[in-house]
């Protein structure tokens, strides 16, 4: 099985969660509810991987679970 990386919707929520502990010099809640829950805010747009590896636009959706 291949990594298949990241959506740009979970590195969003990796910079903001980053820009939050520079800021305020405390780690925001990093638990993986909270974060798929922002990452789920992007959009389903942001949600889609691109494999440059292997060519395939679009072939990976999110591994992310749905929130309700």
């Amino acid at each position: 099985m291949r990594d298949i990386g990241s959506t740009a919707a979970e590195e969003l929520t990796a910079l903001r969660v980053l820009r939050d502990r520079v800021e305020t010099g405390r780690w925001p809640s990093t638990a993986p509810e909270r974060l798929n829950a922002e990452a789920h805010r992007f959009g389903p747009g942001f949600c889609f991987l691109y494999d440059w590896l292997y060519g395939e636009a679009g072939a990976f959706q999110s591994p992310l679970p749905r929130t309700a």
